[in-house]
């Protein structure tokens, strides 16, 4: 009769460690691929989160987006650069097909704070977008995603997005032409 409650006793001792091992193991799974995921938000959800801060980081983040600024253009030629008095390039134009083109042997884009890729078509939603990669440009802080197609852009990115980069803020919008 002890046995078999010393058994029963090891069983459920046995068990419930074994379900706080299952249950440390989850958790840290949990938190990895967690971290792994790019934090990603709507151009609205971001400008709003940069309102509430009430920091000098929307003035910047509207300017980038809004006014006229040294700008490089990467396409299927390459990379071409157009100055606004003098001051280095702050924007980069692209899309998803030219990614491949942007070089940081190309001088001018080290000063680039934010990318602007163009989704102008539904075969853009096919390429990706390495995050890593771009850790290689040294200012660059956000991302914008731009769909020129009306669609469900928030799924969309989430799929075109590979790697991280943990100081990039990466925000989308759609602006379809009329």
């Amino acid at each position: 009769m002890k046995t078999t409650y010393i058994f029963c006793v090891c069983t459920t001792h046995f068990a419930s460690l074994f379900s706080k091992v299952v249950f440390l193991l989850c958790l840290f799974l949990g938190i990895s691929s967690y971290s792994e995921a790019q934090n990603v938000v709507s151009l609205a959800d971001f400008q709003t989160q940069l309102q509430k801060k009430k920091s000098q980081e929307g003035v910047l983040v509207k300017h980038l987006l809004n006014d006229l600024t040294s700008v490089a253009y990467v396409d299927e030629k390459g990379v071409k650069i157009y100055l606004e008095d003098e001051q280095p390039v702050q924007k980069i134009l692209t899309t998803p097909s030219y990614l491949h083109n942007l070089s940081t042997s190309e001088e001018s884009l080290l000063s680039a704070v934010i990318l602007q890729i163009s989704l102008q078509n539904e075969n853009d939603f096919k390429g990706s977008i390495d995050l890593a990669k771009l850790k290689e440009l040294p200012n660059l802080k956000y991302v914008h995603i731009l769909s020129e197609v009306d669609c469900d852009i928030s799924s969309i990115v989430e799929q075109m997005l590979k790697g991280t980069n943990e100081k990039l803020t990466v925000f989308y919008e759609i602006s379809v032409p009329q």
